[in-house]
């Protein structure tokens, strides 16, 4: 009887979790609504009480894991809302075509573990692409290139060839899209597109505004600042010197070049402006 009355009051609290869940689905999750019976018989067999004592278990394991019940709460509460075209509706009036995480949870006001679920599902089907961990893009959206960089490693700016092949002071065509951040350097792959980051200094993290670009804005070096972050490369071993023949800066502001240049405090890299330019800063 006192494993019976233990059964019992398993069985009665498998009932109350399925209630507080909300869920209605909570057994046929798991594969148990058809193992745990109504009514006991009064004497079960040694199987039974096995089987009941497992079921008993995993009910109560449900009901103490908080994630499930985000969960729970996750479908009962935003069902109706996460609605795929709607989703699409609203990102496009806010004009994310890139978006985060907490860009979800400020727009739709749903909560970490929702947004985390949602945006599993999506991926997973092929509605949003997953840029890096905690940043997605819409499938098949048509996104600058320059933004998904400053994105993809923030803070960041574009610089170096990239930048100088922009304003059209080198000729060359530029196929991996280069930035400056003031985190650690490294590269990354997205749609067969290479993006790298140089990592400068603090105090030389200057020299970019904001730049139209179709549909979007995205931050990039000045004209002389990007000629700045190239020689700094170059002194560092990171880049060849740039060629003057082939290298346009009739337009270039040399006061702007020697102030950006005096922040780097580099003294080979001075050495090499002064050649470059043919003009003592």
């Amino acid at each position: 009887m006192k494993h019976e009355a233990f059964i019992s009051i398993e069985h009665k609290e498998y009932n109350e979790i399925r209630q507080k869940s909300q869920f209605g689905g909570l057994g046929q999750l798991f594969s148990i609504e058809n193992n745990c019976p109504k009514t006991y018989t009064a004497h079960p067999t040694v199987a039974n009480r096995r089987k009941l004592y497992k079921i008993a278990y995993l009910c109560y394991s449900i009901y103490s894991y908080k994630k499930v019940s985000n969960f729970a709460n996750f479908m009962k509460r935003d069902k109706k809302r996460a609605n795929l075209q709607e989703f699409e509706e609203t990102l496009k009036k806010g004009h994310l075509s890139v978006f985060s995480n907490e860009d979800i949870i400020r727009i739709f006001g749903w909560s970490k573990t929702s947004v985390k679920f949602l945006l599993h599902r999506y991926t997973k089907r092929g509605i949003t692409t997953r840029l890096k961990n905690g940043l997605y893009a819409m499938s098949g959206a048509t996104i600058s290139e320059f933004y998904v960089a400053n994105r993809l490693c923030e803070p960041s700016y574009i610089s170096l060839e990239t930048a100088l092949s922009f304003h059209h002071i080198i000729p060359e065509t530029v196929y991996a899209i280069t930035s400056m951040t003031t985190r650690i350097p490294h590269e990354r792959d997205f749609n067969g597109t290479s993006y790298e980051y140089h990592r400068v200094l603090a105090r030389a993290f200057t020299g970019y505004k904001p730049t139209p670009q179709g549909s979007f804005t995205v931050l990039i070096a000045e004209p002389e600042k990007a000629l700045v972050d190239h020689c700094y490369m170059a002194a560092r071993g990171l880049r060849k010197p740039l060629d003057p023949e082939r290298t346009r800066m009739q337009n270039l502001n040399k006061h702007k070049i020697n102030t950006y240049a005096r922040l780097f405090r580099n003294k080979k890299m001075m050495v090499l402006l002064e050649k470059l330019l043919s003009v003592k800063l």
